[in-house]
């Protein structure tokens, strides 16, 4: 099972573990769910990506069914999504990386039947794909699975 912590500039600790997210209170030494399970879809299988972007912060949401799904929120509790689902692919079911790069939130997407994709915005809501299928090095689809933003390059892993 995935796991992963994100200190966010919203003053919040997001832990990140299957399709639950939790926020930590230090004053109260406890964690809290901040989402519904699965965003509200049984199909929705893990919440494999982080990252705070232009005061929110955003999750994908990995569905087989549906496609990924990116979700964001400003407040920590309410949640909305902002693409479409599998950004029109529903082969592009889940994502295991996003970053923030110069003034856009990278997404990178796994899609076993057409190789791995990268999405990006730069108002947190209007998606563009940069790298789509020439991007499958493995010939697998699935295993580009990191995205490392350092001035002045995006590095994929």
């Amino acid at each position: 099972m995935k796991k992963m912590i994100l200190k966010t500039s919203l003053g919040a600790i997001i832990f990140l573990m299957a399709l639950f997210l939790f926020s930590y209170s230090a004053q109260a030494n406890t964690w809290t769910q901040v989402n519904e399970d699965g965003f509200g879809d049984n199909n929705t299988s893990n919440t494999g990506s982080l990252a705070v972007f232009d005061g929110y912060i955003y999750a994908g949401a990995s569905n087989s069914r549906i496609g990924i799904q990116i979700w964001r929120t400003n407040d920590g509790t309410n949640w909305a999504k902002v693409n479409e689902n599998g950004f029109g692919d529903t082969s592009n079911s889940g994502s295991y990386a996003m970053a923030a790069y110069g003034g856009y939130l990278y997404v990178s997407t796994y899609n076993y039947e057409g190789g791995a994709k990268i999405w990006r915005t730069n108002d947190g809501t209007a998606w563009t794909q940069v790298i789509g299928d020439e991007l499958d090095l493995n010939d697998e689809g699935y295993d580009e699975n990191s995205l490392v933003a350092t001035m002045p390059i995006l590095f994929m892993l």
